[in-house]
């Protein structure tokens, strides 16, 4: 308890950015130590370890309400990528798990989306970290929201930074195509991050066009519809 009670305060009391972030992570991990009993998380160890994770999402949306979106999206990222971990070591069949990261993710789509027309510098920073968290195996299981992460660099990506995410990119979809289950998720996933980076650096027109020519993915279909719907690009039925 005394270590929790540490861990909680050099959170509260941490300075912005890096210090907030490594006080957070040191109070997450602290949780977690103090969760597992012999070598295992139980249910109600995962569900705790949640609500210390809950409680620094919820300093990230506070930093979202007050425009300071580069910090939240580095304690949400963090909280996703310790999640995934603590997804093959507890018993997360509550359900609280899952609702954290769903959290998480959201507050992370949030905050990017809304430091796309932020300074330069921490766009940069928010992108670098995404696609130095995003390759990393612990993904491997989960391959959605490792493409949800791209998502979220896609949005923040500029001339200097996009050829980085479009080369992880290209590993990502030559390692798919060796993969025994799950490859066919993994391509369209990877098209979509693909479609959301021209949109990016291109505009609409562009991600439009790219659309038209992979419409053998259903997902890419799918969005053209939406963006065809949006754009008031149909006839209506008489």
């Amino acid at each position: 308890e005394d270590e929790r009670f540490c861990a909680n305060v050099l959170f509260a009391l941490g300075a912005p950015d890096e210090q907030e972030l490594s006080a957070a992570k040191e109070m997450i991990h602290a949780s977690i130590r103090r969760n597992t009993h012999r070598g295992d998380i139980d249910m109600r160890g995962c569900d705790a370890i949640c609500n210390d994770m809950d409680e620094v999402l919820e300093t990230a949306r506070r930093h979202v309400e007050r425009g300071r979106f580069a910090a939240a999206i580095a304690l949400a990222l963090e909280m996703l990528h310790i999640g995934a971990k603590l997804a093959s070591e507890a018993d997360s069949s509550s359900g609280c798990l899952r609702d954290t990261m769903d959290y998480g993710l959201e507050l992370l789509e949030n905050a990017a989306a809304s430091l796309q027309s932020g300074e330069p510098k921490k766009k940069q920073a928010s992108f670098d970290k995404i696609l130095k968290i995003a390759p990393n195996k612990t993904f491997d299981d989960w391959e959605d929201l490792r493409y949800d992460l791209l998502n979220c660099a896609a949005l923040l990506a500029d001339q200097k930074s996009a050829p980085k995410l479009r080369t992880l990119l290209d590993e990502l979809l030559a390692a798919a195509g060796k993969m025994e289950y799950g490859r066919e998720y993994c391509m369209e996933a990877n098209m979509e991050t693909r479609f959301r980076l021209i949109e990016t650096m291109e505009g609409a027109k562009a991600a439009r066009d790219f659309l038209s020519q992979h419409l053998n993915f259903d997902r890419l279909r799918e969005l053209a519809i939406i963006m065809d719907m949006d754009a008031g690009n149909y006839k209506p039925v008489a």
